[in-house]
């Protein structure tokens, strides 16, 4: 994961190497999973480990700067990082990257690379705003203490609060957890996806990682806002439904092409709609931990949703008039108004449903050993491709446009993660006054943040929405694997999602 960060300052001095590696050595000894090395065990798992002595120092590789002249070449170098060779390792989990814009005096970019087994966006978000803290800030007069900062970056299993269970509560939890993850695993059958190229090595070729983004206007994402609010549901309640009458338009243009099928249609008409995606359960684990400043950790806390729509809302479709008309129906002849906040609250339901259940991170555990075997499997079937490099017979690439899975689908995945500004403030460094409002500003501010952006390596296979608010404006961004995803029907299918959102929502 990449979090990326423009930067305009009235003292270039603040970028000077000397201040970066105070900087970068104050962040490590703040969080000390970023200078920690990953070590495997015999038995496949593996473990952090943490040097006092490497926190206090920087390694080689750790920081880097560059030159560009242009936003363009900000945006060429992103993609190197992103597609280009493996900047991370097990040695190396966290770099900096310092770009200086030579057409821009007073412009600078900050991007940390970091391991997303460290890491999730949250707490990229809570690490970027430490770091231009102490970058704009007079060296710290003392190092935190080790022990204190490493009991904060335990794991989530540890922090479940039903620890404090006796010992047979929490097996009758685990228990009964494990029963029910089961049956709702069994309810979820079918599903559709856009068209995707697949092949026997599909699960262990690495992502070409694309991406798309829109920025709506202010007053377009306050009347957004202010819509959901009205309706009293969240933009990730409705983000979903936008998506899939999104992907209605998009299959009625394949349908008048020919592309698909009308037996195809008919079975997609019928097939539920799955979407997936993170979020984030600092809030659900131990209350100590959390007031310490569990909120703001640097640590992978996140759990998985998933959610279960009716049917793509596709109208109806005389079969005699295929290819007559490309364009499809209207949004509003496809799902109504009225119809469309009625599935806005199935989702608002089943995410309730899910965190309200007393047994929520039990069942959210429950598939976790599953996930890791997976991508242990993963791992060394690629290991084992890597050895037989050059003597393995080339795999033709067979195009899926079935939409159908034999068993199950999800649509994509995606998460909204609400209003940044409340975790990004855009002046540096930070005042008494957004500590203590009743005081007045107490520090001149010499950096300013324009504009942040997290960037994503995404995994094999991988479509993801996401979308944030910033400088009062709300943000969507698209992520996919370009090995498997063609970008014509993707981008077609995310300039319908946007016109979703402003139509329904504004």
């Amino acid at each position: 994961m990449i979090q990326q960060a423009e930067l305009q300052t009235t003292s270039p001095e603040i970028f000077s190497e000397a201040n970066m590696r105070r900087t970068w050595i104050s962040l490590k000894q703040q969080f000390p999973l970023l200078g920690s090395t990953l070590h495997q065990d015999v038995d496949g798992g593996g473990s952090f480990q943490v040097d006092e002595a490497r926190l206090g120092t920087v390694l080689l590789a750790e920081i880097r700067r560059r030159e560009v002249d242009s936003a363009e070449g900000v945006e060429s170098t992103v993609e190197e990082f992103i597609n280009g060779p493996r900047q991370l390792s097990s040695g190396l989990p966290a770099r900096l990257y310092v770009l200086k814009r030579t057409d821009h005096a007073d412009r600078f970019h900050i991007f940390l690379h970091v391991a997303h087994l460290i890491t999730d966006g949250l707490a990229n978000a809570a690490v970027l705003r430490v770091f231009l803290d102490y970058l704009t800030s007079p060296p710290l007069d003392h190092v935190p203490d080790l022990e204190a900062r490493l009991s904060q970056a335990v794991s989530s299993e540890s922090l479940n609060p039903g620890l404090k269970l006796s010992v047979s509560r929490q097996r009758w939890r685990r228990a009964i957890a494990f029963v029910i993850s089961g049956i709702k695993w069994r309810k979820i059958q079918g599903g559709n996806i856009l068209p995707r190229i697949l092949t026997p090595t599909t699960n262990v070729t690495p992502a070409q990682s694309c991406m798309l983004s829109y920025s709506l206007s202010e007053e377009t994402s306050a009347a957004v806002i202010a819509t959901c609010r009205r309706n009293k549901v969240t933009f990730g309640n409705v983000f979903p439904i936008c998506a899939q009458v999104a992907f209605a338009r998009v299959l009625h243009r394949q349908y008048a092409r020919g592309e698909i099928s009308l037996e195809r249609w008919e079975q997609i008409r019928r097939e539920p709609h799955h979407v997936c995606g993170p979020l984030n359960i600092r809030p659900f684990l131990d209350p100590d931990w959390f007031a310490k400043g569990g909120s703001g950790d640097m640590c992978l806390r996140i759990g998985f949703f998933y959610h279960t729509l009716p049917y793509v809302p596709l109208g109806d479709v005389d079969p005699q008039t295929r290819g007559e008309r490309l364009e499809p129906p209207a949004l509003s002849g496809l799902l109504s108004s009225g119809r469309f906040f009625l599935r806005c609250n199935i989702i608002r339901r089943q995410t309730a449903a899910l965190l309200q259940d007393p047994l929520f991170l039990e069942i959210n555990n429950i598939r976790m050993p599953e996930r890791i075997r997976g991508k242990r499997d993963v791992l060394r079937q690629w290991r084992a491709m890597q050895q037989a490099s050059g003597t393995a017979e080339p795999i033709a690439p067979s195009r899926d446009v079935s939409y159908l899975s034999p068993h199950m689908v999800f649509a994509h995945g995606g998460s909204s993660m609400g209003n940044i500004d409340a975790i990004l403030p855009t002046h540096y460094p930070l005042t008494a006054a957004q500590a203590s409002p009743q005081e007045g500003p107490k520090t001149k501010h010499s950096l300013i943040l324009l504009s942040s952006d997290l960037r994503l390596r995404c995994r094999p296979g991988e479509l993801y929405m996401g979308a944030s608010t910033s400088n009062n404006k709300l943000h969507l961004k698209f992520f996919w694997d370009g090995n498997v995803f063609e970008d014509e029907p993707i981008k077609e299918w995310l300039g319908e999602v946007r016109d979703a959102v402003v139509w329904y929502l504004s």
